[in-house]
């Protein structure tokens, strides 16, 4: 084993709470299986963690080791105590799951860490439900009942969803009591401040993405009956009372950025098992997103071909954030792959604060081989939530280049269709959604980064 790192959470654990971690067998003597667990000294909440479904480390512990005559696979289960939340754990237990398959083969140590709830958690339902959950306070109930569950207590919980006479953004407001603010989600990352934040400028720092249990659901959509603002849209399953195969009712993707996350563009037959967005409303600590050093990477103006890579390299050059300097639009041509634009060392990161990933991340992303941390979805000035699509020219993942048909002709020409990823993504169709093509004369961004 080698020693434990953070990629997904970093802003979690300390190196001294990990010291010494996975380090393998002594160099001098037979080799040993064990698997320690440890919490974080500065944690502010507190748990315990079950081994098998047996209770090994209780509340008033802190660190306890265990051996085993082999390599051995178990399964690990973190429970929060009352007013807490289980925030995550490093690799191999990698980001916020509240259980974790470990391979026990060397010395192993996991540092998870056990939070007081002290915002407002959101989060996606790992149920699904038809559209005849008949009110908004039965949807609400069904939130309450997901988070008990999951051992997150002691919230006041409101779902994200209009009628054709409430909108989900008064439905929330009014839950609360009052202006709520200050989200976040599972894996303790800020989702967004406040509710005019949200709905009106579309500020959303990193996608809901996890259910109660810390899942990541990908690719997955939810009940809405909103539009990118949260008010009604005209699609809501009869105000949720009609579990028919009837058409249907708006839904939005949880697993992206805004206008999509309420919004996806269709609806979904009322009788289809979908899940619902669920909101704290009873916290009132503000969120900020602290700023990450880095390279920047932002959407462009809109762009259409006709002038080659170099006009849209002038456009990236033309508006960008404060502070930037000399950038290209990463777009692959017929001769270059865009990975050639990337370090991949190098952190690339919003200019509002959140970290994509490095080089490497953003290129494993392509592939579909992890997730980015956040998304694409920030101009030099607004984030963009009526545009769903940012030209790439891609033929596969971003270490593949272009050709004439997906650049649009190296981007010379207004004829064909190119591709386009889906720049509220944060897997793969951020650079290459399935076989998706976009007419060569659409005005669409592109992504810019930082040389």
């Amino acid at each position: 084993m080698t020693g434990c790192t953070f990629p997904a959470l970093p802003e979690l654990f300390d190196a001294a709470d990990d010291a010494g971690a996975n380090d393998g067998a002594p160099l001098d003597g037979p080799p040993r299986w064990s698997l320690t667990l440890r919490k974080p000294t500065d944690a502010t909440g507190d748990g315990r963690f079950l081994v098998n479904g047996e209770l090994v480390c209780d509340e008033a512990c802190r660190e306890v080791t265990l051996d085993y005559a082999g390599p051995t696979m178990v399964t690990l289960t973190a429970a929060a105590a009352a007013g807490d939340w289980y925030q995550g754990a490093n690799a191999p237990c990698d980001g916020p799951a509240r259980t974790c398959n470990v391979n026990v083969d060397g010395e192993l140590v996991i540092t998870g860490r056990f939070s007081e709830i002290d915002r407002n958690l959101v989060f996606v339902t790992s149920q699904t439900f038809a559209a005849d959950f008949g009110t908004l306070a039965n949807a609400d109930a069904r939130c309450a009942t997901a988070a008990t569950a999951a051992g997150i207590t002691g919230g006041v919980w409101a779902a994200m969803l209009s009628t054709s006479t409430v909108d989900a953004r008064d439905h929330i407001s009014a839950v609360a009591g009052g202006a709520p603010q200050g989200w976040i989600r599972i894996d303790g990352k800020p989702f967004s401040d406040g509710l005019t934040g949200l709905a009106d400028t579309y500020r959303v720092w990193h996608p809901v993405l996890f259910d109660e249990y810390g899942v990541a659901r990908v690719d997955d959509f939810a009940w809405t009956g909103s539009g990118y603002t949260l008010r009604a849209s005209p699609n809501n399953c009869m105000n949720w009372t009609d579990g028919s195969p009837n058409p249907g009712a708006t839904v939005g993707r949880p697993d992206r950025g805004p206008g999509d996350f309420t919004y996806s563009g269709f609806g979904m037959a009322c009788h289809v098992p979908t899940r619902l967005v669920c909101f704290m409303v009873n916290q009132t600590t503000p969120v900020v997103q602290p700023p990450s050093p880095g390279k920047r990477i932002w959407l462009s103006q809109p762009f259409v071909p006709g002038g080659g890579v170099a006009a849209a390299d002038a456009l990236c050059n033309s508006a960008k954030p404060a502070g930037v300097g000399p950038s290209r639009a990463l777009l692959a041509t017929t001769t270059r792959a865009a990975a050639d634009l990337i370090a991949p060392e190098q952190l690339y990161v919003r200019h509002d604060g959140p970290a994509i990933g490095t080089g490497a991340d953003i290129i494993a992303a392509s592939r579909n081989e992890r997730l980015l941390h956040t998304g694409i979805w920030l101009s030099a000035f607004v984030y963009v939530a009526d545009r769903r699509y940012a030209w790439t020219g891609a033929t596969g993942p971003l270490t593949a280049p272009g050709d004439d048909a997906s650049t649009c002709q190296d981007w010379t020409s207004t004829a064909g269709q190119g591709v386009g990823g889906e720049l509220h993504a944060i897997n793969a169709s951020f650079w290459r959604p399935s076989e998706l093509r976009q007419d060569c004369s659409e005005h669409l961004p592109v992504y810019c980064i930082e040389e």
